[in-house]
């Protein structure tokens, strides 16, 4: 065995141990580089599903505000005409403007995402747009059985209130079109930041 106290013996050992030192270096740069690129790819897969899902409940939505903001303006002739009416039961059923049109969003992508803890990979800035989303979503879907409540079960309500609940449910209507014009909004500017629509 050789003593390291020489010179020609330090350089040995550095020849010897260099390349090794160097070798593992490499393996764990290389190994990380992978475990990122595998990371990435799936935060962009479930960015794009997240995308898909928001551009759709986006179209949703605003088509819901369009339908509403329609049976709005003929909403008040409709329930005069109604309450005037004598051989007609004031009921929703009996409405021509109709009543509400539910709107139906998905956020299986969002749950996939929080599920497989991938989302922890977001930026804090998208990670927090998309929580805002999420969280104005939740409530426009809790919002929307209150309004089916109030619409199929109005017809058990005393004929002497008609008139409150029908304007109940205006107040309802005008409610349920702006949270839904605020959620489609706020999706419409996460998808203009991400540059997936214009």
């Amino acid at each position: 065995m050789q003593k390291f106290g020489s010179l020609s013996g330090w350089r040995l050992f550095l020849k010897e141990m260099l390349p090794i030192v160097i070798g593992v270096l490499l393996a764990f740069l290389i190994n990380s580089f992978g475990e990122t690129y595998r990371v990435h790819r799936k935060v962009e897969k479930v960015q794009r599903l997240i995308i898909s899902e928001l551009q759709s409940n986006m179209e949703e939505a605003f088509k819901t505000v369009d339908v509403q903001k329609a049976k709005l303006a003929f909403f008040d002739i409709d329930i005069d005409s109604l309450l005037s009416s004598k051989d007609v039961k004031p009921s929703f059923s009996n409405l021509k403007s109709g009543g509400f049109r539910m709107t139906s969003l998905n956020n299986s992508a969002w749950h996939a995402a929080n599920g497989s803890n991938i989302i922890s990979e977001f930026n804090f800035e998208d990670l927090q747009m998309l929580t805002e989303i999420y969280l104005l979503q939740e409530m426009l879907q809790k919002f929307t059985p209150q309004i089916q409540e109030t619409v199929f079960h109005s017809d058990y309500y005393n004929p002497g209130l008609t008139r409150v609940v029908f304007d109940n449910v205006k107040f309802m209507s005008l409610a349920y079109i702006n949270i839904n014009e605020q959620y489609a909004l706020k999706v419409k500017a996460y998808l203009v930041k991400k540059q997936t629509w214009r």
